[in-house]
């Protein structure tokens, strides 16, 4: 069965204030926000990147931003290039895995509204209109 269907516990980020994360100095404080955190050397990373353009065209958050995960020592070079290559319109901040200790798997993206960590999904990006925020919400009334 997909792991998206199978019991889990929730992510240790979810429902916390973003100033108590290592996220803090990275994410804006805006309504909503969005954030992909990836590796170069992830496959699923390379798939999950075309949810991420489709979020910034649909605007389903105020904003979004992206976060490539380094592992120390390890060669990012020609995968960093190559990345850069099939997606230039994705440019991320560049952080090394022990900075953000609680980013286990890649890809993981978390929906931040009011300045917390509303949802997290570990493994993947999923489509923006399967995604429901305030915003979308207000919206619709």
């Amino acid at each position: 069965r997909p792991a998206a269907f199978l019991p889990h516990a929730e992510h240790p980020l979810t429902g916390q204030a973003v100033q108590q994360t290592p996220l803090a100095d990275y994410v804006p404080h805006r309504e909503s926000v969005w954030v992909l955190c990836y590796s170069y050397s992830c496959s699923h990373c390379l798939n999950t990147m075309e949810n991420y353009l489709a979020m910034q065209r649909y605007e389903r958050v105020d904003t979004i931003l992206s976060i490539a995960v380094l592992t120390p020592g390890a060669d990012q070079d020609s995968l960093r290039q190559h990345f850069g290559q099939m997606y230039p319109q994705v440019v991320g901040t560049e952080l090394l895995k022990t900075d953000l200790p609680e980013i286990e798997q890649f890809p993981t993206s978390l929906l931040i509204e009011d300045d917390t960590i509303r949802q997290v999904w570990v493994g993947e990006m999923p489509n923006p209109y399967l995604i429901e925020t305030k915003k979308s919400k207000n919206k619709l009334q």
